[in-house]
């Protein structure tokens, strides 16, 4: 009996060590990996990038150490590229200690604009994902002189209530901004102001005036291409159930973009929908296409299981 207890304790201590081993061997392996590929990125070549399935497998909190470092890198390539992987990683292993640690790494690349992209990336979080201390930083960039638009949309995501008095005064009257615009024939559409991202970040935080005001403004442009490609994608930004229903009626839409080529048709307006409604909603039956490469039997079930749903579980 006693030799059959030293012998599993033995067994044990080996696979214990062998394990560390391999784990050792693996973390070995991913640093090289990560910093040839650094290297490739640095020097213009071709790389060798971690897949999906290592991102899903990798220790998240490892990986990311391993990243840091690059993040202060003098190529802006090089920046670029750990900030895409801290994001994919945040996406692959969605753990809320990891995502809190992505998102603190991706507005402190946009608030010192060390990588521009991460405004975009930044949007897809949810609320959870962003720590007191991260809100703050977002507090404070909203008190510069000179507002960054992206930092606003982030602010709604985040849900930071108290700013909604400092987005108030930033709102501006979208018509007579536009008239202006026309008259003087010099500045930006409305819908590219800080005024409409502070309307679509109020929005966000569910102010029902700026909701149905954001749904209003999108109706008034005349140009379908401008509509949909644009302002369908606010809409979407909102996550309001009347933002989803504003949706549902374009999904339905035959309607057709202008086509690239006069000899092909142009893209459905359904197509567009469906990749925002994707972001929106969960358990949505569609998956993502690249190029928005979606079928009219993959449309049709969409538009059946929208009409199917009772209640939009929409992510936040």
């Amino acid at each position: 009996m006693k030799v059959l207890t030293f012998t599993l304790i033995v067994l044990a201590v080996l696979s214990s060590i062998e394990s560390t081993v391999c784990l050792a061997d693996s973390e070995t392996d991913l640093e090289s990996k990560v910093a040839n590929m650094m290297d490739k990125c640095r020097n213009q070549q071709p790389l060798g990038g971690l897949s999906n399935q290592q991102l899903k497998t990798v220790d998240p909190n490892y990986l990311l150490r391993v990243l840091e470092p690059y993040q202060n890198d003098q190529t802006w390539t090089v920046r670029r590229l750990t900030y895409w992987y801290e994001f994919r990683l945040a996406q692959a292993q969605p753990i809320r200690k990891v995502r809190q640690e992505v998102v603190q790494r991706l507005v402190k690349a946009s608030i010192t604009s060390s990588v521009k992209q991460v405004n975009k990336w930044l949007l897809t979080f949810m609320e959870q994902d962003f720590t007191q201390d991260v809100k703050e930083m977002i507090r404070q960039s909203l008190q510069r002189d000179k507002v960054n638009r992206w930092h606003i949309l982030i602010c709604g995501v985040a849900r930071i209530d108290d700013q909604l008095p400092i987005l108030e005064k930033m709102l501006i009257d979208e018509m007579e901004y536009q008239a202006k615009v026309e008259k003087q024939r010099v500045g930006k559409k409305w819908y590219y102001t800080t005024g409409w991202s502070a309307r679509l970040a109020r929005a966000r935080m569910g102010v029902k005036e700026d909701i149905n005001k954001c749904l209003q403004l999108v109706e008034t442009v005349e140009n379908l291409d401008r509509r949909v490609i644009t302002l369908l994608r606010d809409v979407g930004y909102t996550r309001q159930p009347e933002a989803i229903e504003f949706l549902q009626r374009y999904l339905e839409s035959q309607q057709r973009l202008s086509p690239v080529k006069p000899t092909a048709p142009g893209q459905p307006v359904a197509s567009y929908v469906l990749d925002i409604l994707i972001d929106c909603l969960k358990d949505f039956p569609i998956e993502r296409k690249p190029g928005r490469g979606y079928k009219w039997k993959q449309i049709e079930q969409a538009r059946e299981w929208m009409k199917e749903q009772k209640k939009w579980d929409i992510i936040r």
